[in-house]
């Protein structure tokens, strides 16, 4: 247990409920950008799946994949991660969970076999923006029209090396 009985874990399978939680989570926090019933359980086994519980009942999630791309963000090696998606459900956002979900995936992820976590957020997404640096993300590209016409993201990155396993530099 860890900030106000917010329990972290990573899994590597799906059951049929805690699939239909999470696509419900995702949607009403993250919309139509959100992973669905066909890309969660391929994060789950192929990626990283971290979810977020109080109790009994799952509030958030963090979606992690190994970056394998070439490209001017992007290391060739395998050696970057991204941060697919983070999200706490709306009735518990405010309180510190999904600082705490981002603070455990981090501490999880600086384990050495990884250079940076990236990530993109809405440049107007302030409340994203502030999560993300008080993590220790910076950002280091504007991405316009980057998934559509209109639909910006500023790219940010989180160097792993030098973090400690409590996720703090």
């Amino acid at each position: 247990m860890i900030h106000g009985g917010l329990a972290v874990r990573r899994l590597r399978s799906l059951d049929t409920r805690t699939m239909e939680v999470l696509e419900r989570i995702g949607r009403e926090a993250l919309g139509d950008s959100a992973l669905d019933h066909w890309m969660l359980p391929v994060v789950a086994r192929c990626g990283m799946l971290f979810v977020a519980s109080l109790g009994r009942e799952t509030v958030g999630a963090a979606e992690v994949l190994i970056c394998m791309g070439e490209d001017e963000q992007m290391s060739d090696t395998g050696n970057d991660l991204y941060l697919e998606g983070l999200y706490i459900s709306p009735e518990h956002q405010g309180k510190g969970y999904g600082a705490t979900l981002l603070f455990e995936v981090v501490s999880n992820l600086a384990n050495g076999k990884f250079r940076r976590i990236l990530a993109t957020v809405d440049p107007e997404n302030e409340a994203g923006r502030r999560l993300y640096h008080r993590v220790g993300f910076r950002e280091i590209a504007e991405l316009p029209d980057h998934y559509g016409a209109g639909r910006h993201r500023l790219s940010i990155e989180l160097e792993l090396a030098g973090l400690s396993a409590s996720g703090n530099k």
